[in-house]
Protein backbone atom coordinates (compact mmCIF):
# COMPACT_ATOMS: atom_id res chain seq x y z
CA UNK A 1 0.00 0.00 0.00
CA UNK A 2 1.58 3.59 -1.22
CA UNK A 3 1.37 6.01 1.45
CA UNK A 4 -1.23 8.79 1.68
CA UNK A 5 -0.23 11.57 -0.89
CA UNK A 6 -0.42 15.82 0.39
CA UNK A 7 -3.52 16.64 -0.66
CA UNK A 8 -3.89 18.37 -3.68
CA UNK A 9 -6.61 20.46 -4.79
CA UNK A 10 -7.51 20.04 -8.32
CA UNK A 11 -9.15 22.38 -11.05
CA UNK A 12 -9.00 22.71 -14.84
CA UNK A 13 -7.05 26.11 -15.84
CA UNK A 14 -6.03 26.64 -12.53
CA UNK A 15 -2.90 28.04 -10.21
CA UNK A 16 -3.25 26.97 -6.33
CA UNK A 17 -0.96 27.95 -3.54
CA UNK A 18 -1.82 25.73 -0.67
CA UNK A 19 -0.89 27.48 2.75
CA UNK A 20 0.95 25.10 4.74
CA UNK A 21 -1.18 25.97 7.86
CA UNK A 22 -4.01 24.94 6.82
CA UNK A 23 -7.20 26.76 5.61
CA UNK A 24 -8.14 27.96 9.46
CA UNK A 25 -5.27 30.43 8.38
CA UNK A 26 -5.96 33.79 7.11
CA UNK A 27 -3.22 34.77 5.14
CA UNK A 28 -4.12 31.90 2.49
CA UNK A 29 -2.95 33.18 -0.92
CA UNK A 30 -4.76 31.69 -4.13
CA UNK A 31 -4.30 31.81 -7.79
CA UNK A 32 -6.63 31.39 -10.54
CA UNK A 33 -5.82 31.73 -14.25
CA UNK A 34 -8.69 31.33 -16.90
CA UNK A 35 -10.22 34.78 -15.90
CA UNK A 36 -10.86 34.34 -12.33
CA UNK A 37 -9.92 36.43 -9.87
CA UNK A 38 -6.77 36.72 -7.66
CA UNK A 39 -8.52 36.24 -4.27
CA UNK A 40 -6.22 36.65 -1.01
CA UNK A 41 -6.92 37.32 2.58
CA UNK A 42 -3.15 38.06 3.35
CA UNK A 43 -2.29 41.44 4.85
CA UNK A 44 -0.61 43.53 2.35
CA UNK A 45 2.17 43.95 4.85
CA UNK A 46 3.53 40.25 4.51
CA UNK A 47 2.89 40.19 0.84
CA UNK A 48 5.61 39.55 -1.68
CA UNK A 49 6.49 43.16 -3.05
CA UNK A 50 5.42 42.02 -6.56
CA UNK A 51 1.45 41.26 -5.53
CA UNK A 52 -0.58 43.84 -4.72
CA UNK A 53 -4.25 43.15 -2.59
CA UNK A 54 -6.93 43.54 -5.30
CA UNK A 55 -4.87 42.81 -8.02
CA UNK A 56 -6.30 40.66 -10.82
CA UNK A 57 -4.05 37.47 -11.74
CA UNK A 58 -4.78 36.06 -14.87
CA UNK A 59 -2.88 33.04 -17.27
CA UNK A 60 -2.09 34.50 -20.96
CA UNK A 61 -3.79 33.66 -23.39
CA UNK A 62 -1.29 30.95 -24.37
CA UNK A 63 -1.17 29.79 -20.74
CA UNK A 64 1.73 31.76 -19.37
CA UNK A 65 2.57 31.75 -15.67
CA UNK A 66 3.12 36.40 -15.41
CA UNK A 67 6.49 36.74 -14.55
CA UNK A 68 6.18 38.41 -11.49
CA UNK A 69 4.72 35.13 -9.80
CA UNK A 70 7.55 33.02 -10.90
CA UNK A 71 9.80 35.97 -9.69
CA UNK A 72 7.77 35.57 -6.08
CA UNK A 73 8.70 31.76 -6.56
CA UNK A 74 12.10 32.11 -7.06
CA UNK A 75 13.16 34.91 -4.37
CA UNK A 76 10.73 32.94 -1.88
CA UNK A 77 8.71 35.60 -0.46
CA UNK A 78 6.31 34.02 1.11
CA UNK A 79 6.97 31.55 3.20
CA UNK A 80 3.02 29.75 3.36
CA UNK A 81 3.46 29.32 -0.26
CA UNK A 82 3.92 25.11 0.09
CA UNK A 83 2.27 24.01 -3.29
CA UNK A 84 2.00 24.71 -6.75
CA UNK A 85 -1.02 23.35 -8.92
CA UNK A 86 -0.70 23.45 -12.39
CA UNK A 87 -3.22 20.64 -13.32
CA UNK A 88 -4.99 20.59 -16.53
CA UNK A 89 -3.52 23.62 -17.92
CA UNK A 90 -2.00 23.43 -21.36
CA UNK A 91 1.61 24.64 -20.39
CA UNK A 92 3.60 22.96 -22.67
CA UNK A 93 7.64 22.23 -22.19
CA UNK A 94 8.14 26.00 -22.51
CA UNK A 95 6.47 27.13 -19.70
CA UNK A 96 7.05 24.36 -17.40
CA UNK A 97 10.96 24.72 -17.98
CA UNK A 98 10.64 28.26 -16.55
CA UNK A 99 8.84 26.89 -13.76
CA UNK A 100 11.20 24.81 -13.33
CA UNK A 101 14.03 27.42 -13.29
CA UNK A 102 12.32 29.27 -10.92
CA UNK A 103 11.57 26.72 -8.33
CA UNK A 104 15.02 26.01 -8.26
CA UNK A 105 15.97 28.48 -5.82
CA UNK A 106 12.86 28.08 -3.92
CA UNK A 107 13.22 27.23 -0.36
CA UNK A 108 9.22 27.08 0.92
CA UNK A 109 7.24 24.79 -1.99
CA UNK A 110 7.24 21.32 -1.15
CA UNK A 111 4.71 19.83 -3.21
CA UNK A 112 4.69 20.70 -7.43
CA UNK A 113 1.26 19.41 -9.05
CA UNK A 114 1.97 19.32 -13.12
CA UNK A 115 -1.15 16.51 -14.30
CA UNK A 116 -2.52 16.63 -17.95
CA UNK A 117 -0.38 19.79 -18.80
CA UNK A 118 1.22 18.42 -22.19
CA UNK A 119 4.83 18.30 -21.54
CA UNK A 120 7.44 15.75 -22.80
CA UNK A 121 10.89 14.80 -21.99
CA UNK A 122 12.37 18.36 -22.81
CA UNK A 123 10.05 20.08 -19.44
CA UNK A 124 11.08 16.87 -17.78
CA UNK A 125 14.54 17.61 -18.18
CA UNK A 126 14.40 20.83 -17.08
CA UNK A 127 12.49 19.37 -13.53
CA UNK A 128 15.24 16.96 -13.41
CA UNK A 129 17.80 19.76 -13.08
CA UNK A 130 15.29 21.61 -11.05
CA UNK A 131 16.12 18.94 -8.31
CA UNK A 132 19.26 18.55 -8.05
CA UNK A 133 19.56 21.86 -6.67
CA UNK A 134 16.35 22.05 -5.17
CA UNK A 135 15.86 20.86 -1.33
CA UNK A 136 12.25 21.13 -0.18
CA UNK A 137 9.82 19.81 -3.09
CA UNK A 138 8.95 16.19 -1.59
CA UNK A 139 6.17 15.19 -3.88
CA UNK A 140 5.92 15.73 -7.63
CA UNK A 141 2.52 14.73 -9.58
CA UNK A 142 4.00 14.37 -13.61
CA UNK A 143 0.66 11.87 -14.41
CA UNK A 144 -0.86 11.91 -17.76
CA UNK A 145 1.70 13.94 -20.30
CA UNK A 146 3.95 12.54 -22.78
CA UNK A 147 6.72 11.42 -21.33
CA UNK A 148 8.80 8.52 -22.43
CA UNK A 149 11.67 6.53 -21.19
CA UNK A 150 14.32 9.53 -22.43
CA UNK A 151 12.32 11.71 -18.92
CA UNK A 152 12.79 9.21 -17.02
CA UNK A 153 16.17 8.58 -17.30
CA UNK A 154 16.54 12.40 -16.77
CA UNK A 155 14.68 12.03 -13.55
CA UNK A 156 17.03 9.03 -12.41
CA UNK A 157 20.23 11.15 -12.88
CA UNK A 158 18.20 13.56 -10.40
CA UNK A 159 17.36 11.18 -7.75
CA UNK A 160 21.05 9.88 -7.59
CA UNK A 161 21.79 13.22 -6.08
CA UNK A 162 18.36 14.45 -4.72
CA UNK A 163 18.04 13.47 -0.95
CA UNK A 164 14.11 15.02 -0.79
CA UNK A 165 11.62 13.81 -3.12
CA UNK A 166 10.00 11.26 -1.42
CA UNK A 167 6.69 11.03 -3.99
CA UNK A 168 7.35 10.40 -7.60
CA UNK A 169 3.78 9.86 -9.78
CA UNK A 170 3.91 9.10 -13.52
CA UNK A 171 0.57 7.32 -14.06
CA UNK A 172 -0.86 7.43 -17.50
CA UNK A 173 2.28 8.24 -19.79
CA UNK A 174 1.59 5.64 -21.73
CA UNK A 175 4.73 5.57 -23.63
CA UNK A 176 7.20 5.25 -20.69
CA UNK A 177 7.14 1.36 -20.75
CA UNK A 178 9.17 -1.18 -19.26
CA UNK A 179 12.67 0.30 -20.35
CA UNK A 180 11.48 4.02 -19.36
CA UNK A 181 10.79 1.93 -15.69
CA UNK A 182 13.71 0.13 -15.24
CA UNK A 183 15.79 3.58 -15.22
CA UNK A 184 13.52 4.37 -12.17
CA UNK A 185 14.16 1.13 -10.33
CA UNK A 186 17.95 0.95 -10.87
CA UNK A 187 18.25 4.09 -9.59
CA UNK A 188 16.11 2.63 -6.36
CA UNK A 189 20.00 1.29 -5.31
CA UNK A 190 21.69 4.89 -4.96
CA UNK A 191 18.18 6.86 -3.84
CA UNK A 192 17.05 5.99 0.07
CA UNK A 193 14.36 9.05 0.07
CA UNK A 194 12.05 7.77 -2.41
CA UNK A 195 9.19 5.40 -0.84
CA UNK A 196 6.08 6.37 -3.61
CA UNK A 197 6.81 5.59 -7.05
CA UNK A 198 3.44 5.50 -9.51
CA UNK A 199 3.99 4.36 -12.90
CA UNK A 200 -0.10 2.47 -13.53
CA UNK A 201 -1.40 2.61 -17.03
CA UNK A 202 2.51 3.16 -18.34
CA UNK A 203 2.82 0.25 -20.47
CA UNK A 204 4.58 -1.69 -17.84
CA UNK A 205 4.29 -5.16 -17.00
CA UNK A 206 2.49 -6.56 -13.50
CA UNK A 207 5.31 -8.26 -12.71
CA UNK A 208 7.59 -5.19 -12.73
CA UNK A 209 4.71 -2.98 -10.91
CA UNK A 210 4.86 -6.27 -8.13
CA UNK A 211 8.70 -5.69 -8.19
CA UNK A 212 8.54 -1.90 -7.18
CA UNK A 213 6.29 -2.89 -4.99
CA UNK A 214 8.57 -5.22 -3.26
CA UNK A 215 11.43 -2.60 -3.62
CA UNK A 216 9.75 0.24 -1.79
CA UNK A 217 7.51 -1.38 0.79
CA UNK A 218 10.47 -1.56 3.60
CA UNK A 219 10.81 2.36 2.75
CA UNK A 220 7.32 2.75 3.79
CA UNK A 221 6.98 0.46 6.63
CA UNK A 222 10.02 2.82 7.94
CA UNK A 223 8.37 6.08 7.12
CA UNK A 224 5.34 4.14 9.13
CA UNK A 225 7.44 2.99 11.87
CA UNK A 226 8.69 6.74 12.59
CA UNK A 227 5.41 8.10 12.52
CA UNK A 228 3.93 5.48 15.41
CA UNK A 229 7.36 6.31 17.21
CA UNK A 230 6.53 9.67 17.26
CA UNK A 231 2.57 9.40 18.28
CA UNK A 232 4.15 7.43 20.97
CA UNK A 233 6.50 9.67 22.49
CA UNK A 234 3.61 12.13 22.11
CA UNK A 235 1.30 9.92 24.28
CA UNK A 236 -0.95 10.26 21.56
CA UNK A 237 -4.51 8.99 23.15
CA UNK A 238 -6.25 7.10 19.80
CA UNK A 239 -2.87 4.41 20.23
CA UNK A 240 -4.08 2.03 22.97
CA UNK A 241 -2.51 -0.54 20.85
CA UNK A 242 0.42 -1.63 19.12
CA UNK A 243 0.40 -4.69 16.35
CA UNK A 244 3.43 -5.64 14.55
CA UNK A 245 2.95 -9.29 14.55
CA UNK A 246 4.76 -10.64 11.78
CA UNK A 247 6.83 -7.80 10.99
CA UNK A 248 10.84 -8.37 10.92
CA UNK A 249 11.99 -5.23 13.14
CA UNK A 250 14.43 -6.97 14.94
CA UNK A 251 15.84 -6.49 18.24
CA UNK A 252 17.16 -2.79 16.66
CA UNK A 253 13.29 -1.69 15.81
CA UNK A 254 11.96 -3.14 19.62
CA UNK A 255 14.95 -1.42 20.86
CA UNK A 256 13.65 1.93 19.18
CA UNK A 257 9.90 0.73 19.96
CA UNK A 258 10.20 0.22 24.00
CA UNK A 259 12.00 3.58 24.32
CA UNK A 260 9.26 5.61 22.41
CA UNK A 261 6.83 3.64 25.07
CA UNK A 262 8.60 3.35 28.35
CA UNK A 263 6.48 7.13 29.46
CA UNK A 264 3.84 6.52 27.27
CA UNK A 265 0.48 5.95 29.67
CA UNK A 266 -1.83 5.11 26.59
CA UNK A 267 -0.85 2.01 24.61
CA UNK A 268 -2.49 -1.10 26.81
CA UNK A 269 -1.79 -4.01 24.38
CA UNK A 270 1.47 -4.93 22.66
CA UNK A 271 1.89 -7.35 20.01
CA UNK A 272 5.43 -8.36 18.62
CA UNK A 273 4.77 -11.85 17.52
CA UNK A 274 7.39 -13.44 14.73
CA UNK A 275 9.41 -10.22 14.68
CA UNK A 276 12.54 -11.82 15.00
CA UNK A 277 12.96 -10.83 18.81
CA UNK A 278 16.00 -11.88 20.58
CA UNK A 279 17.32 -11.42 24.24
CA UNK A 280 18.62 -7.87 22.97
CA UNK A 281 15.15 -6.81 22.26
CA UNK A 282 13.60 -8.47 25.65
CA UNK A 283 16.32 -6.63 27.60
CA UNK A 284 14.97 -3.50 25.84
CA UNK A 285 11.47 -4.24 27.12
CA UNK A 286 12.39 -5.14 30.38
CA UNK A 287 13.79 -1.63 30.81
CA UNK A 288 10.38 -0.24 29.30
CA UNK A 289 8.42 -2.42 31.96
CA UNK A 290 10.69 -0.95 34.79
CA UNK A 291 8.99 2.73 33.72
CA UNK A 292 5.94 1.89 32.30
CA UNK A 293 2.89 1.50 33.96
CA UNK A 294 0.16 1.40 31.03
CA UNK A 295 1.24 -1.86 29.03
CA UNK A 296 -1.79 -4.79 30.41
CA UNK A 297 -0.93 -7.29 27.67
CA UNK A 298 2.65 -8.24 26.08
CA UNK A 299 2.45 -10.82 23.09
CA UNK A 300 5.99 -12.25 22.54
CA UNK A 301 5.42 -15.85 20.84
CA UNK A 302 7.29 -17.01 17.38
CA UNK A 303 10.32 -14.99 18.32
CA UNK A 304 14.18 -15.96 19.74
CA UNK A 305 13.82 -15.00 23.52
CA UNK A 306 16.17 -16.84 25.66
CA UNK A 307 16.73 -17.55 28.85
CA UNK A 308 18.72 -13.78 29.47
CA UNK A 309 15.95 -11.99 27.66
CA UNK A 310 12.86 -13.75 29.89
CA UNK A 311 15.38 -12.92 33.24
CA UNK A 312 15.60 -9.55 32.25
CA UNK A 313 11.82 -9.21 31.78
CA UNK A 314 11.18 -11.13 35.25
CA UNK A 315 13.36 -8.86 36.77
CA UNK A 316 11.56 -6.17 35.72
CA UNK A 317 8.18 -7.66 36.80
CA UNK A 318 9.64 -8.21 40.46
CA UNK A 319 11.48 -5.18 41.17
CA UNK A 320 8.96 -2.50 39.82
CA UNK A 321 6.12 -3.17 37.36
CA UNK A 322 2.98 -4.02 38.95
CA UNK A 323 0.88 -3.34 35.48
CA UNK A 324 1.65 -6.42 33.16
CA UNK A 325 -1.06 -9.09 33.12
CA UNK A 326 -0.57 -11.24 30.12
CA UNK A 327 2.82 -12.29 29.18
CA UNK A 328 2.96 -14.71 25.98
CA UNK A 329 6.35 -16.51 25.63
CA UNK A 330 5.35 -19.30 23.31
CA UNK A 331 7.83 -20.60 20.38
CA UNK A 332 10.73 -18.89 22.60
CA UNK A 333 13.80 -21.42 23.25
CA UNK A 334 13.23 -20.43 27.11
CA UNK A 335 15.36 -22.84 29.42
CA UNK A 336 15.02 -23.92 33.12
CA UNK A 337 16.96 -20.43 34.31
CA UNK A 338 14.11 -18.29 32.53
CA UNK A 339 11.42 -20.08 33.97
CA UNK A 340 12.89 -20.03 37.66
CA UNK A 341 13.60 -16.22 37.25
CA UNK A 342 10.19 -15.72 36.23
CA UNK A 343 8.57 -17.75 39.03
CA UNK A 344 10.63 -15.77 42.02
CA UNK A 345 9.51 -12.74 40.54
CA UNK A 346 6.19 -13.82 40.94
CA UNK A 347 6.58 -13.71 45.19
CA UNK A 348 6.81 -9.80 44.38
CA UNK A 349 4.74 -9.14 41.53
CA UNK A 350 1.05 -9.59 41.70
CA UNK A 351 -0.05 -8.12 38.67
CA UNK A 352 0.88 -10.93 36.49
CA UNK A 353 -2.18 -13.29 35.76
CA UNK A 354 -1.34 -15.53 32.59
CA UNK A 355 2.25 -16.54 31.42
CA UNK A 356 2.39 -19.17 28.39
CA UNK A 357 5.47 -21.12 27.39
CA UNK A 358 3.61 -23.53 24.88
CA UNK A 359 6.13 -25.41 22.53
CA UNK A 360 9.15 -25.18 23.69
CA UNK A 361 11.58 -27.20 22.76
CA UNK A 362 14.60 -26.37 25.43
CA UNK A 363 12.88 -26.25 28.78
CA UNK A 364 14.50 -29.79 30.09
CA UNK A 365 12.09 -30.04 33.45
CA UNK A 366 8.63 -29.42 32.74
CA UNK A 367 7.73 -29.08 36.47
CA UNK A 368 9.52 -25.83 36.94
CA UNK A 369 6.83 -24.61 34.24
CA UNK A 370 4.25 -26.47 36.19
CA UNK A 371 4.83 -25.16 39.40
CA UNK A 372 4.80 -21.18 37.78
CA UNK A 373 1.30 -22.44 36.12
CA UNK A 374 0.57 -22.97 39.79
CA UNK A 375 1.27 -20.02 41.15
CA UNK A 376 -0.52 -18.40 38.85
CA UNK A 377 -3.79 -20.47 38.74
CA UNK A 378 -3.88 -19.96 42.82
CA UNK A 379 -3.74 -16.08 42.16
CA UNK A 380 -6.50 -16.25 39.36
CA UNK A 381 -8.80 -18.33 41.59
CA UNK A 382 -8.48 -15.17 44.40
CA UNK A 383 -9.76 -12.97 41.84
CA UNK A 384 -13.18 -11.98 40.82
CA UNK A 385 -11.43 -11.49 37.16
CA UNK A 386 -13.55 -9.86 33.99
CA UNK A 387 -11.89 -10.91 30.76
CA UNK A 388 -11.06 -7.65 28.70
CA UNK A 389 -8.35 -8.87 26.84
CA UNK A 390 -8.17 -8.67 23.34
CA UNK A 391 -5.97 -11.45 21.65
CA UNK A 392 -6.37 -10.76 17.37
CA UNK A 393 -5.92 -14.51 17.54
CA UNK A 394 -9.58 -14.96 18.75
CA UNK A 395 -12.86 -14.32 17.51
CA UNK A 396 -12.35 -12.30 14.52
CA UNK A 397 -15.92 -10.59 14.56
CA UNK A 398 -15.27 -9.60 18.59
CA UNK A 399 -11.79 -8.87 18.42
CA UNK A 400 -12.54 -6.08 15.21
CA UNK A 401 -15.19 -4.64 18.12
CA UNK A 402 -12.40 -4.44 20.47
CA UNK A 403 -9.51 -3.48 18.83
CA UNK A 404 -10.37 -0.12 18.67
CA UNK A 405 -7.27 2.01 18.75
CA UNK A 406 -4.95 -0.51 17.69
CA UNK A 407 -2.44 0.72 15.67
CA UNK A 408 -1.24 -2.49 13.25
CA UNK A 409 2.21 -1.94 11.05
CA UNK A 410 1.48 -5.17 9.05
CA UNK A 411 -0.85 -3.07 6.54
CA UNK A 412 0.47 0.70 7.49
CA UNK A 413 2.38 2.92 5.25
CA UNK A 414 1.62 6.18 6.30
CA UNK A 415 0.86 8.64 9.43
CA UNK A 416 -1.36 6.10 10.86
CA UNK A 417 -5.12 6.45 11.98
CA UNK A 418 -6.36 4.69 14.66
CA UNK A 419 -7.76 1.03 13.44
CA UNK A 420 -6.09 -1.28 11.46
CA UNK A 421 -6.71 -5.38 11.01
CA UNK A 422 -3.56 -7.46 11.73
CA UNK A 423 -1.17 -9.64 9.81
CA UNK A 424 -2.30 -13.32 9.13
CA UNK A 425 -0.58 -16.10 10.28
CA UNK A 426 2.69 -14.58 11.21
CA UNK A 427 5.90 -17.06 10.64
CA UNK A 428 7.95 -18.38 13.83
CA UNK A 429 11.63 -16.78 14.14
CA UNK A 430 14.58 -19.09 12.99
CA UNK A 431 15.93 -20.52 16.10
CA UNK A 432 18.43 -23.59 15.63
CA UNK A 433 17.64 -26.25 17.84
CA UNK A 434 20.05 -28.11 19.89
CA UNK A 435 22.15 -31.05 18.13
CA UNK A 436 21.06 -34.36 19.14
CA UNK A 437 23.94 -35.96 21.32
Amino acid sequence: MSPRLPSVSTGSDSVSWQNSRGSAAQDEVMMTGGGDKYRQQKQQSHLPPTLKNDTHIQLTSNSKIPSHILNAISSSTDPSITLIELDKNPLGDSEVSRLAHALMTNTTVQTVSLRNCKITDRAVKALADCLQRNATITSLHLDANRITREGCASLSTALIKNETLSSLTLNRNKDLGDKGVVYLMNVLEHNSTLITLEVKECGVEGKRLKQIESILADRQLDSAFESLLERLRDDDFRVTGIDMSGREIGDKGVIRLAEALSDNTQVRQLWLRACQVKDEGAKALASCLEQNMAIVDLYLSKNAIGDKGVTAIADALGLSNQTLVTLELDDNPVGDRGIDALTRAMERNTSVLEATFENNFILKHSAKLQKLQRILQERKKGLNTVSFVVDPESDKEEAEKEKKGVVDLSICSSYMPSTYQRAEDPKPAKVDKPAKK
